[in-house]
């Protein structure tokens, strides 16, 4: 024997050993880690699709879109209906700017999903960002009904309520899923819903209250950003969106839009037309009529 010693093959008990290892890690959100263990565990031979599924969320989570599409195909090639896969991959596609693709997954995760009411709550998201607001409410109404106790189902309610415009309905279903649970979403669903109300104050406490919970939620930092502009701090808002943008969210359209009022408020009317037009670019839908709004109230060049 040389004094490097004898290759070991990995046993399944090394496998076993970094599976769990990178589900441990992801139940802490630790991702870099999560994928360090993944690897070892697909190096010494796992193709389960679960732990394919898990390194995909990393990666989507880390900014590696590509990455995360690779890896939920890969366990969607083993478990064809695996929910989270579909998620993953049509949030990672949306973000790559392919949501044609984006949208196929969302609706094979609908006709399969053992968790109908998630499902629904997924796709009102989607429609939302298609600019198909009754779509997107119906869905979330359905959610709703179906699973009375998941406050990510009454967040989903509660969000495309304020997005009507409907602020006391919103705030109602907000303070619902409080109720049931104190997270980082529910947090920002009331704070969206004061927003709305003009209830600036209690926005801003609650939307503080989210990011103590969550403080890389691109959403979260949107809203602080609306929020500031609405208080008249321009310049802390613009920051604010910088960071959403530095998160790579997947409404980028609205970062833009929103971080152009701000550039607006501050008498910067080119970069406001920059940052319009950047929105016009990247939307699907949703801010189709505002932009058109906006860009037509500015002075003609």
């Amino acid at each position: 024997m040389s004094e490097l010693g004898a290759f070991v093959a990995p046993t399944n008990f090394d496998i076993q050993i970094f599976e769990a290892r990178a589900q441990a890690h992801a139940n802490l959100n630790e991702w870099r880690s999560v994928i360090a263990n993944a690897d070892q565990a697909v190096a010494a031979g796992s193709r389960a699709p679960w732990l394919y599924q898990i390194r995909a969320d990393a990666r989507y989570e880390l900014g590696d879109q590509q990455g995360a599409i690779a890896d939920a195909t890969l366990a969607l090639a083993g478990q064809p209906t695996n929910s989270n896969a579909l998620v993953t991959r049509a949030f990672a596609l949306l973000v790559s700017d392919r949501p044609e693709t984006a949208i196929a997954d969302i609706e094979l995760l609908v006709q399969t999903a053992p968790d109908r009411a998630y499902a629904l709550e997924v796709r009102s998201y989607f429609h939302l960002t298609w600019g198909r607001l009754d779509a997107a409410l119906a869905d979330a109404r359905q959610s709703a009904a179906l699973a009375p106790t998941s406050p990510d189902s009454a967040v989903a309610l509660g969000r495309m309520l304020a997005e009507r415009g409907d602020g006391a309905a919103a705030l109602a279903q907000c303070n619902r899923a409080l109720g049931l649970a104190e997270t980082a979403l529910t947090w920002r669903c009331r704070a969206l819903a004061y927003l709305i109300l003009g209830q600036h104050g209690p926005a801003a406490a609650d939307i503080k209250r989210s990011l103590a919970l969550n403080n890389a939620s691109s959403n979260s930092q949107i809203a602080m950003g609306r929020i500031e502009l609405a208080q008249g701090n321009a310049r802390g808002a613009i920051e604010r969106f910088n960071e959403a943008l530095s998160l790579e969210t997947y409404d980028s359209s609205g970062v833009f839009m929103f971080r152009g009022d701000a550039a607006r408020a501050l008498g910067n009317l080119d970069q406001a037309r920059l940052d319009y037009l950047e929105a016009k670019k990247r939307d699907l839908g949703r801010y189709r009529s505002e932009l058109a709004e906006r860009l037509t109230a500015l002075p003609a060049q």
